[in-house]
């Protein structure tokens, strides 16, 4: 596999960005599969307006995470 790609395959740490603590939308979701099928990397959720989702610290934007992000996933 290609390096290039190596961090959206196997990524080390994954964010989240449009977490939603609504059952309803999309960025719960994606939030919940990730965490439910044990993902053993580092998961960053990313509202504007939540404190935490699902148990984890929510960031208000990607600006605030101070590891670096493999991959982000965008759903809003």
């Amino acid at each position: 596999m290609s390096n290039n790609l190596n961090n959206f395959f196997n990524p080390k740490s994954i964010a989240v960005i449009g977490a939603s603590g609504k059952k309803e939308k999309l960025g719960y979701a994606i939030l919940k599969n990730i965490l439910d099928y044990n993902y053993r990397g580092k998961v960053y959720s990313v509202n504007l307006k939540r404190k935490k989702i699902l148990g984890l610290k929510t960031y208000p934007s990607v600006l605030y995470i101070k590891d670096k992000i493999d991959l982000a996933v965008v759903a809003i």
